[in-house]
């Protein structure tokens, strides 16, 4: 019975698709697919994915982040105090690159698995990091395109159009637009 399920999601779902290579991510998904079938909390798929990826040691802010990469250059023999000076330093210094490449891979590895599941046409990177350069951003995409199926190749990653603070900008506007507080009558608030 397994083996004929996983036969039909192969040819329908992937049709035939799966490279070497990412086989074993590919049967991982499916039985966790099968594993969970009968499941009365399937909704919870998307915060339980998000929660193992940033409770898992190392998540991936302790690499991808600002702080992340400047602890990761330390960890190597670097002297850094902002991820700034790393990514500044990545043009001459093989370490800082070496760091610079690692933080952008592991973003990377992490959007490929979350575009094959979420399928968009677009990620746009906001952050600190989605300034830190041309070494930064190859490894991001370059990653992201090697875990990428065939059916979301062509997903683009862009950085923000409005820099670093685009997430808190968005998250303003959106209760801007939506959260009403409400006010209790006759408190006399709102006059």
């Amino acid at each position: 019975m397994v083996g004929s399920l996983l036969k039909r999601w192969l040819t329908g779902t992937l049709h035939y698709a799966v490279s070497q290579e990412h086989l074993a991510y590919f049967l991982d998904e499916y039985t966790f697919r099968f594993n969970r079938r009968t499941s009365n909390s399937r909704g919870l798929l998307f915060y339980r994915l998000l929660e193992q990826a940033v409770n898992t040691d190392p998540h991936l802010e302790a690499i991808s982040s600002g702080p992340g990469l400047v602890d990761l250059y330390r960890r190597h023999g670097g002297v850094a105090d902002d991820a700034r000076r790393v990514v500044a330093a990545a043009a001459a210094d093989p370490l800082a690159r070496d760091c610079v490449t690692t933080a952008g891979r592991a973003l990377g590895r992490a959007l490929g698995g979350w575009v094959n599941l979420l399928d968009p046409d677009v990620v746009i990177i906001t952050g600190g990091l989605a300034g830190a350069g041309a070494t930064w951003w190859r490894a991001v995409t370059d990653a992201a395109q090697d875990e990428f199926i065939p059916a979301v190749r062509g997903c683009r990653i862009v950085p923000s159009g409005i820099g670093p603070r685009a997430a808190i900008l968005g998250a303003a506007a959106y209760a801007d637009d939506h959260a009403r507080l409400a006010v209790p009558s006759g408190t006399g608030a709102g006059r």
